[in-house]
């Protein structure tokens, strides 16, 4: 059922059978093929994956205002909505997770069980973070922050 292009046009009579072989091992995209027989270069190939691995990137990190400031972890008045404001300011700037820690400490008095979770929380970010790579960071953030089983672990 899986022929190749080759196999079809062979099977029509539009090729030799000898162009036919069956392919053995893992299928290659047309940009390889065309790479092997220097019809492209694979230079210009590596460009385009790349280039498209961005698009992706900025079409999925829509849910990240970019006007977040560190003024705004101030202006949180619960939990959730301090994590809402701390996933969009670590997604635009990883670099501020020291200031994010330093200000959930405020939410140490509550004497809800959660506020201690919550603030454990940001110390299992900021020692992970770090290592996520940009691809999986907006999963990764997504996870830590969810309001109903937050999970702190790099997304595989």
């Amino acid at each position: 059922m899986n022929k190749t292009l080759a196999e079809q046009l062979a099977a029509r009579g539009l090729a030799s059978k000898a162009q036919a072989k069956p392919q053995t091992g893992p299928r290659k995209t047309l940009a390889e093929q065309l790479a092997e027989r220097g019809l492209v270069d694979e230079r210009d190939i590596e460009r385009v994956k790349l280039q498209k691995e961005v698009e992706t990137l900025n079409e999925s990190h829509d849910f990240v205002p970019d006007h977040v400031s560190p003024r705004d972890l101030d202006q949180a008045r619960d939990i959730y909505s301090f994590g809402q404001v701390a996933r969009a300011l670590l997604f635009n700037d990883p670099s501020s997770i020291g200031l994010v820690v330093e200000k959930a400490h405020r939410f140490k008095d509550v004497t809800d069980k959660t506020a201690k979770a919550f603030i454990w929380r940001m110390f299992r970010i900021r020692d992970l973070l770090p290592h996520c790579p940009l691809i999986k960071r907006e999963r990764f953030l997504l996870r830590a922050f969810r309001r109903h089983d937050p999970k702190v672990e790099i997304p595989e």
